[in-house]
């Protein structure tokens, strides 16, 4: 659910671009990892206008797997820029445990994340990080 201060517009389709782009809420570490680019986010306006899902958090998990799912492999650096990603995600228990969970479970992950999210305040995490390592603790 977007935060007080980002509800859901009442109509997509009769605000600006630029208040679009606000409503996503694609933080400056979005474009610093290169997930999000000015044309993609061009392409991601232009959808959000003409598809039925008025909801941020998909906007921003339909970018993030996009990226992911266009990578063979991972670097650590990357890895750790996802991580954080998804840990100051607005929707931290949905869409930002979803992208931690989605970083530490892929093989290239460095170890000391899949540590750090087993020792996680999101049980969720936890579970998730000590089943793909039993032995992070």
């Amino acid at each position: 659910m977007p935060s007080s201060s980002h509800r859901e517009p009442q109509s997509l389709k009769r605000i600006t671009d630029a208040d679009i782009r606000e409503y996503l809420q694609f933080s400056p570490s979005w474009f610093e990892s290169r997930i999000i680019t000015e044309e993609y986010l061009a392409e991601l306006v232009e959808a959000l206008r003409t598809e039925d899902d008025p909801h941020a958090e998909h906007w921003r998990w339909r970018a993030f797997k996009t990226f992911l799912d266009a990578q063979a492999t991972l670097t650590s650096t990357q890895c750790y820029q996802l991580y954080r990603l998804g840990q100051y995600d607005p929707d931290t228990y949905g869409v930002g445990t979803s992208m931690i969970i989605a970083v530490i479970k892929r093989p290239e992950c460095p170890y000391a994340l899949v540590r750090e999210a087993a020792t996680s305040e999101r049980s969720s995490l936890r579970k998730i990080a000590l089943w793909h390592a039993p032995n992070a603790l």
